[in-house]
């Protein structure tokens, strides 16, 4: 059984999440087919069968950089950053519809890939279909329950509001099973401009973030050669 501990570098007023204050809980019986909403990673590789994909926004919550990953995109030496949603706000993803036959499968494909640390918790949430939408009189949204992940505020690998240079110096550092943490960030940018979402200021920190892993690998590089050098060089 994973321990919970208070996060103690940010401020204790984002420690206080109680479990009762968190979205509804995913039901034991599914009455039908399953929705899944995505905000970072499973907006281009959900990893299951679904039966339609559309634009979604979901209030009350946004997409933040504020989860130290150890193991996907970072280490528990060098952890990466990657996306969680946190509280206020909105956000806009993908949902997709899950035949109620392929529901439970992906519900534990899902817990096995986001619940591999504490810091992610399943719920239940109300998102509007914004794709959907279009097509519907005005004003009259489209509306479903759809299975997420959103962050518990009390992990130790909720990382919190930081400044933006912090935010680049720990992406810059991540690596992991699944590739460099700017790989992720570039890929969730990337399907954010789907929307016409752009976002000047995590463009920023994935600018300063692959600015300092040229100059490392630039550094490493003259190391080696200076390295490389000496050897050559014939004893006095």
């Amino acid at each position: 059984m994973v321990m919970r501990r208070p996060n103690k570098d940010f401020p204790e007023d984002l420690s206080k999440d109680l479990p009762g204050d968190l979205p509804g809980d995913l039901p034991g019986d599914l009455p039908g087919d399953l929705w899944v909403f995505g905000y970072g990673s499973l907006m281009w590789r959900p990893g299951f069968t679904y039966v339609e994909r559309c634009e979604a926004r979901l209030h009350g919550w946004h997409r933040r950089l504020c989860v130290y990953s150890h193991t996907y995109r970072g280490t528990p030496k060098d952890p990466g950053l990657v996306f969680g949603l946190d509280r206020g706000g909105s956000c806009r993803g993908i949902a997709y519809r899950v035949a109620a036959r392929e529901a439970r499968k992906a519900i534990d494909y899902l817990d096995d890939r986001e619940m591999i640390y504490e810091v992610y918790r399943q719920a239940m949430v109300p998102v509007s279909l914004t794709s959907r939408s279009a097509g519907q009189p005005d004003g009259m949204d489209v509306r479903v329950e759809a299975l997420t992940y959103v962050v518990d505020r009390s992990s130790s690998q909720y990382a919190g509001v930081l400044a933006p240079e912090r935010l680049a110096d720990i992406v810059a550092r991540g690596e992991g099973v699944s590739g460099p943490a700017t790989e992720y960030l570039a890929n969730t940018l990337l399907h954010l401009d789907e929307f016409g979402l752009g976002n000047p200021g995590l463009e920023a920190v994935l600018a300063a973030a692959n600015d300092r892993v040229e100059r490392r690998v630039a550094d490493l590089a003259v190391t080696a050669h200076e390295g490389s050098a000496g050897e050559k060089r014939p004893g006095g």
